[in-house]
């Protein structure tokens, strides 16, 4: 990664910033937008970006799934079709560290999602994997989920009366 050193790549942070604030606040008024929102922020990640405008970038998308992907990823799956083959292509032409930063935010998905869907996304997600050329994405997602679930559950536990007895 490298230092932002143009213009373009600061304004794009303080972009992302001003557009996670809007995903939060307005999230139904954006919800008609997802594509058109998904495909620009998709089209940035696999470029050479400096790490500030990359971290940006990953945690723009992560709001972006958690507040209009997550709204109707049970009854309407449609949603989650779409942003998975919008984001096979994308995953595939980036850096492998790219595409480990981008498993991490796809872990939120995962984390998220309830065991029905969870199971639906997984099994899509290995199906993928043998059919392209994303098995490190694909991977890393899954230790991420699983990561993140386990310190979760390692707090809750060491917190309980249980642990103290």
């Amino acid at each position: 990664m490298r230092v932002p050193n143009s213009v373009e790549e600061l304004e794009l942070s303080r972009l992302f910033s001003l557009l996670r604030d809007l995903l939060q606040d307005l999230r139904t008024t954006l919800q008609p937008f997802y594509e058109s929102l998904l495909d620009r922020l998709l089209n940035i990640a696999p470029r050479n970006c400096a790490a500030e405008t990359l971290s940006a970038l990953l945690e723009t998308l992560s709001h972006l799934f958690k507040h209009l992907l997550q709204l109707n990823i049970g009854e309407d799956e449609s949603n989650f079709s779409l942003t998975w083959e919008k984001l096979l292509p994308v995953v595939a032409k980036c850096k492998s560290e790219v595409q480990r930063a981008l498993a991490e935010v796809w872990a939120g998905v995962l984390r998220r999602s309830k065991k029905e869907d969870r199971r639906r996304i997984v099994q899509t997600m290995l199906n993928s994997a043998l059919e392209t050329n994303i098995t490190d994405f694909v991977s890393w997602s899954l230790v991420f989920t699983c990561k993140v679930c386990n310190i979760i559950a390692h707090i809750f536990m060491s917190n309980s009366p249980l642990h103290r007895a």
